[in-house]
C-alpha cells in the first residue's frame, strides 16, 4: 500500500488533474482524500492519494508506476517534493 501526500495548488480543478495523473502512470486503482497539511507552521490544502499501485503488475512495476505517478505530480503542481509512504498494510478486497 501507497500513500501519496501532495499541496493542493491546482485550484479548483486539482482532482481531476490528479485522476488524470494516476491513469496517465498506468494507476487504475485509488483513493484520493482531501486534507489539510501543516508546512513550517503554516496551513496548507492537501490531498492524500493511497493506492497498491496497477493491479495487473509485480510488486516493482507496482512501485515504479506509484513513484512516477508522485514525479508527475511534483512537475504539475510545481513542488520542491511529494511525500511517498510505503507500508506493509495488507489490504484484501472481500
Amino acid at each position: 500500500m501507497y500513500r501519496v501526500y501532495v499541496e493542493n495548488v491546482g485550484g479548483p480543478d486539482a482532482l481531476d488533474t490528479i485522476l488524470d495523473a494516476l491513469t496517465r502512470s498506468g494507476i487504475d486503482g485509488a483513493t484520493v482524500y482531501d486534507a489539510v497539511g501543516v508546512d513550517n507552521g503554516e496551513r496548507e490544502r492537501s490531498f492524500v492519494i493511497e493506492t497498491t499501485g496497477p493491479d495487473a503488475a509485480g510488486p516493482m512495476a507496482q512501485r515504479r508506476a506509484v513513484y512516477n505517478f508522485a514525479e508527475r505530480l511534483k512537475r504539475i503542481f510545481e513542488q520542491r517534493a511529494v511525500l511517498v509512504v510505503e507500508t506493509a498494510d495488507v489490504a484484501t478486497f472481500v
